[in-house]
């Protein structure tokens, strides 16, 4: 015989207090949209045998959720002037709006303040929201996603609805193409230290390059942007490396242009990978090696996934969704080989 479900069982399972369960399922009113979905979806889960006049309450507690959305939604990423993070936003954007959803959009200009500033101000006027690369702190987001809808991009949280690219395979790829080309010491120029993605991308180099009996420096700039990569030249020269691997394409340009400014050929000198795959890669002189993103999937399957919580009221398991990257050689490794450039040249974080 099982046991009867009490409002103690779903009070522990639902992470609040009894009272807060009590409330939650008798008067709505007195708690918020997201608890009321949260203990009554815990209740439901265990089989909690709600007495008719709780259950009568059901259809106008959903009313009320419901009532309460605005029909917005905020896209926050770091830089909107990055390539990836503009593709992001407009996929983004085409996604809600064909299901009635305005998009509201911030840059946050890499300043993890400003981002929590922002999240802590429309937590009380969106229905909910996709980060891209965010760079605040996991407990920060945490307390985010309890209390609103949210999807991120190019970030690991667990707990939170993710996309994420798999780009291992594709970076063993690379490094292959430069052990061929006969390169053995390489340089990473890494991206902002709050970055997930520099820590994840960095990583994964360092591994697979000692797997091939090659060795990883690194070289960090301030900002990931075209004129950090530039000023990157002077570091480089002081211990430079048969190859290096960019955190992402727009740096990657920004050294070429240095590097050939200095009389460095590329590849000759020294070969260069980025990570994205913009546009712009594939018309670069030489054009520009990268490692692909599939930066439009990705952003598409965040408002998915958002648009999915936000109907659950923000209920259920969190969920993962993995893409896998590509590996796109072009001239900036093999300077006779013939240019690939990628069917689908699109950006990252």
């Amino acid at each position: 015989m099982h046991k009867k479900v009490t409002i103690y069982d779903i009070a522990k399972e639902a992470g609040v207090s009894p009272a807060t369960v009590s409330r939650a399922l008798s008067r709505p009113g007195l708690v918020s949209s997201v608890t009321i979905a949260n203990v009554r979806s815990v209740a439901e889960r265990l089989g909690y045998d709600m007495p008719r006049r709780i259950r009568q309450l059901d259809d106008a507690a959903a009313a009320t959720i419901s009532a309460q959305r605005t029909g917005l939604v905020a896209v926050v990423a770091p830089d909107i002037a990055n390539p990836f993070q503009s593709i992001c936003i407009k996929v983004v954007q085409n996604v809600m709006a064909a299901h009635g959803y305005t998009v509201i959009v911030s840059d946050t200009m890499e300043n993890m303040l400003a981002h929590k500033l922002l999240s802590n101000v429309w937590m009380q006027q969106i229905d909910g929201a996709v980060l891209i690369a965010p760079r605040t702190g996991e407990v920060e987001l945490r307390k985010i996603a309890d209390t609103m809808p949210l999807a991120i991009i190019n970030r690991a949280v667990p707990g939170i609805d993710q996309v994420l690219s798999d780009t291992r395979n594709a970076v063993r790829q690379a490094l292959l193409s430069l052990q061929v080309a006969g390169v053995s010491t390489i340089t990473y120029l890494a991206g902002p230290s709050s970055s997930w993605s520099d820590s994840n991308r960095h990583t994964i180099i360092v591994h697979e390059a000692q797997r091939l009996g090659m060795s990883v420096t690194q070289i960090r700039a301030t900002q990931p942007t075209m004129e950090n990569g530039f000023k990157a030249i002077g570091k480089f020269l002081r211990h430079p490396t048969d190859a290096l691997f960019a955190f992402n394409d727009i740096m990657a340009i920004g050294f070429m242009a240095a590097a050939q400014r200095n009389d460095i050929n590329i590849p000759a000198d020294v070969k260069v990978i980025g990570f994205d795959d913009i546009p712009m890669s594939a018309f670069t002189n030489p054009t520009l090696s990268t490692i692909h993103l599939p930066v439009e999937q990705n952003a598409r399957n965040a408002a998915r996934l958002l648009l999915q919580r936000i109907r659950r009221f923000n209920t259920g398991e969190a969920r993962t969704v993995m893409e896998q990257a590509m590996f796109i050689e072009r001239g900036s490794i093999h300077a006779t080989k013939p240019q690939a450039d990628s069917a689908e040249s699109v950006p990252t974080a």
